[in-house]
């Protein structure tokens, strides 16, 4: 049960709300990006995007339980976060690309980053 110094009201929950949905709509992104690059990289785009659609849910529901653990500096930990969603999302299509060319690299770089990504997600939004 959340205390009342962590209830947020008026323009400051609307403000969180719309962040919230911002990062979570780049996450989306991220992951279409990362299903479409393993498509024209791999072929077999319904695999791709079946592997990385699932990968991605499985990790927000990691993400989501991990935030139970997660009970002070809340706002900080919150644009830490959102800082590391972007970071790895912006990334990871460029690291899918360096990393192809060894071909026994790919597929485990793509689970990691889809991992990563989901779990933060998952951690961003809240419960």
């Amino acid at each position: 049960m959340p205390s009342d110094q962590f209830r947020l009201t008026g323009s400051r929950a609307a403000v969180l709300q719309v962040s919230v949905l911002v990062v979570a709509l780049c996450g989306i992104v991220y992951e279409l990006l990362i299903a479409t690059v393993s498509s024209y990289l791999l072929g077999d785009s319904v695999r791709q995007f079946s592997i990385t659609i699932g990968l991605f849910m499985a990790a927000m529901g990691l993400g989501a339980y991990i935030t139970r653990f997660v009970t002070r500096h809340l706002i900080a930990r919150f644009v830490i976060i959102e800082i590391l969603v972007a970071l790895t999302g912006g990334l990871s299509t460029v690291i899918l690309f360096l990393v192809f060319p060894w071909s026994g690299f790919y597929q485990p770089t793509m689970y990691g980053l889809i991992i990563i990504i989901g779990t933060l997600v998952g951690m961003e939004i809240p419960s």
